[in-house]
């Protein structure tokens, strides 16, 4: 009998070994895939936060480009208003505002003929009209090299007047 429970002992030993061994190998293949399923998710995060480091050095560059610009725009706006300021200020004795209040330079279109009598040609030519802005009664003087006749005055004039009427200034 003792020989009998021996066997059933080792024979219950040997079908409990076999039951947790089966039980650790199906929690080891588990583990793994979990681990597998983590490697795979930690090279996903990996990537992304290797793309979002990319994309945070390219709005960093961005942003600081765009503060270069903004203190270069407001660099350039104080110039601008200090001379606006200078050119405003410039005064007589008496107080009237003297000096070039505005001005600019722009490309015109002249015509001009060449011929006498019976066979007339007319030419083109292009140049440069210095313009300054000063406080007076709205004249237009028009000084030009080479000398083009009273047409171009004709022209200026209108062209004031449409920007008096465009402006709503005199």
């Amino acid at each position: 009998m003792e020989e009998r429970t021996r066997k059933n002992y080792t024979g219950t030993i040997i079908i409990v070994s076999i039951i947790v061994n089966v039980a650790l190998a199906a929690y080891s293949g588990y583990s793994f895939r979990q681990t597998a399923e983590l490697s795979t998710q930690i090279e996903d995060i990996t990537e992304l936060y290797n793309s979002l480091s990319e994309t945070y050095t390219t709005l960093a560059d961005t942003t600081r480009n765009l503060a270069q610009q903004l203190n270069m725009t407001i660099t350039q706006r104080e110039y601008y208003k200090d001379l606006a300021e200078y050119y405003s200020n410039v005064t007589t004795d008496n107080g009237a505002t003297t000096g070039i209040q505005g001005e600019a330079s722009i490309p015109i279109v002249a015509v001009y003929q060449i011929g006498g009598w019976f066979q007339t040609e007319l030419r083109g030519t292009v140049m440069t009209a210095d313009i300054e802005l000063r406080d007076g009664d709205g004249r237009a003087l028009v000084n030009t090299i080479p000398k083009i006749g009273i047409d171009i005055q004709s022209s200026i004039r209108a062209a004031m007047i449409v920007a008096e009427e465009v402006t709503g200034h005199l």
